[in-house]
């Protein structure tokens, strides 16, 4: 009885566990839908390049900059490594992306 009204219960502790394991669940599922949205804006980005469609290019270019600057702000758990390769690659992409618009923005 003292536990209830000073201090949590055991349960209350699990419970407070499985909601955090939850969350950082919610958190590595929004990164890849972020990984994936962003891999397929570069992905278009590069073929439009390569098509010579500089306009396209650049847009696809700073949508996939907006994408992964978004994707960069999550609280990702630093134990995930899905989530550790990830949040790699989009800063990789992320620096490519900048360098690309910076080369286009005259171009296009």
């Amino acid at each position: 009885m003292l536990e209830r009204l000073f201090g949590r219960s055991k349960s209350s502790a699990a419970a407070s566990a499985a909601s955090s394991r939850e969350a950082e669940e919610v958190q590595l599922r929004r990164l890849s839908e972020y990984h994936a949205l962003a891999k397929d804006c570069v992905s278009r980005a590069v073929t439009y390049e390569e098509n010579r469609a500089l306009a396209s290019a650049l847009s696809h270019y700073k949508k996939a900059v907006e994408l992964i600057s978004e994707a960069l702000t999550l609280q990702v758990p630093k134990q995930a490594q899905k989530g550790a390769k990830q949040t790699e690659e989009l800063l990789r992409w992320h620096t490519s992306c900048i360098d690309r618009v910076k080369h286009l923005d005259g171009r296009a």
